[in-house]
């Protein structure tokens, strides 16, 4: 071979080499996003489906709450208007609490079901409807099961699109209507990649009202 097809054959080696290199340096594997959800809420004493109400709201940012205490509804709920001691008109509401809530899942009478919003006029108020999305495994008084609340649901219950990162808050509503318990951060999140996850094992216990309605712990899973 001359020495001037060997130059013109190192040449081409080299640069499909350099082709190959730079495409090779450009590919992103991207995350799989999840299929499922999984919650486990833990109490300090039996949860009472019966007696209170339960809710996981979740939101494309923080969803926001009243104070501790306070009496409490949600969207599509039926209220105590004579009861209302944050503001006496149900838009007060909706303006700065419910807007900033994308969906939320409550828990009666060992039964879990999906509110989807956006949740945006006090007008709608009675159009906001549940859905059912599963029942709720009695547990033996007592046990450690009886403690704690657990759901996996499918992703697709959320209406799209899929925020990348999904931010939640977990609350207690005691017989009297109020609201008893939530998180202490208020910002919980975690991404909808297969494999995320938060957790805190360590809520802040309150004494001073009933163990099945005090958080002590809890974990988020996106499968």
């Amino acid at each position: 071979m001359s020495g001037g097809m060997l130059g013109r054959s190192i040449f081409i080696v080299s640069f499909t080499a350099l082709l190959i290199s730079g495409c090779a340096r450009t590919v992103t594997v991207r995350p799989d996003v999840g299929s499922r959800i999984s919650i486990e809420i833990t109490f300090r004493g039996d949860v009472s489906t019966s007696n209170n109400r339960y809710y996981m709201v979740f939101g494309g940012a923080a969803p926001v709450f009243t104070n501790k205490n306070s009496y409490f509804f949600a969207p599509g709920e039926e209220y105590d208007r004579e009861k209302l001691d944050v503001s006496s008109e149900a838009a007060y509401y909706y303006d700065n609490f419910f807007s900033t809530w994308s969906d939320f899942v409550t828990l009666r009478n060992e039964t879990f079901y999906m509110n989807n919003g956006p949740f945006t006029s006090a007008a709608d108020h009675s159009s906001y409807s549940p859905s059912l999305l599963s029942y709720r495994t009695i547990p033996s008084a007592g046990s450690e099961a009886a403690k704690k609340i657990e759901l996996i649901f499918d992703l697709s219950k959320f209406p799209p699109p899929l925020p990348t990162e999904l931010y939640f808050n977990f609350l207690s509503v005691g017989s009297d209507g109020r609201l008893k318990d939530l998180l202490g951060a208020t910002d919980n999140k975690t991404s909808v990649n297969v494999g995320s996850s938060a957790h805190n094992i360590s809520e802040v216990p309150d004494m001073a009202i009933d163990g099945g309605l005090d958080i002590i712990s809890w974990k988020v899973e996106i499968q």
